[in-house]
């Protein structure tokens, strides 16, 4: 059986061109308010899958399977990072959406790493990520892709 692809969009707050969360709304050059409270994920496998997990650790955290633990939510005790949301046994091609909310990334300001993790039928795991910055204005992609933030004049 062939892995399933996991794709995901992730959609930032009302006016959120700056691509970063925070807990307070900011009010643009042009008096817009911009909501950097949250930011949506939206994704879909292409086969059926056993568990869907979201996860985030603050960037330079360990993260992934140590002896086939997640370590991002390791159930001992000795977790990394946060579980943000979970699915088990879903059908493919269907679209699931989840909110990440800027008092959900608890470390305090920096960058996390956001690890979405989708197990197959044969007990694969399939991973993907992006980087978020409660600090900055980026976003990047697991490919290396900088998604350039527009200037607001």
């Amino acid at each position: 059986m062939a892995q399933p692809v996991l794709t995901y969009t992730v959609t930032w707050g009302t006016g959120n061109i700056y691509q970063k969360l925070s807990g307070k709304s900011y009010v643009d050059p042009n008096g817009n308010t911009v909501d950097c409270s949250y930011l949506t994920v939206t994704f879909s496998s292409s086969a059926h899958f056993k568990k869907f997990y979201a996860t985030a650790v603050k960037d330079g955290s360990n993260y992934g399977f140590e002896n086939d633990i997640l370590v991002d939510i390791a159930p001992n005790g000795a977790a990394t990072g946060i579980l943000l949301y979970e699915l088990t046994e879903r059908a493919a091609n269907v679209n699931f959406s989840f909110t990440i909310n800027a008092s959900s990334l608890t470390a305090g300001d920096g960058n996390y790493r956001i690890g979405l993790y989708l197990q197959d039928d044969d007990g694969v795991w399939n991973y993907e990520y992006f980087l978020v910055s409660s600090t900055g204005e980026w976003l990047v992609t697991n490919n290396g892709d900088n998604l350039q933030v527009p200037v607001v004049t």
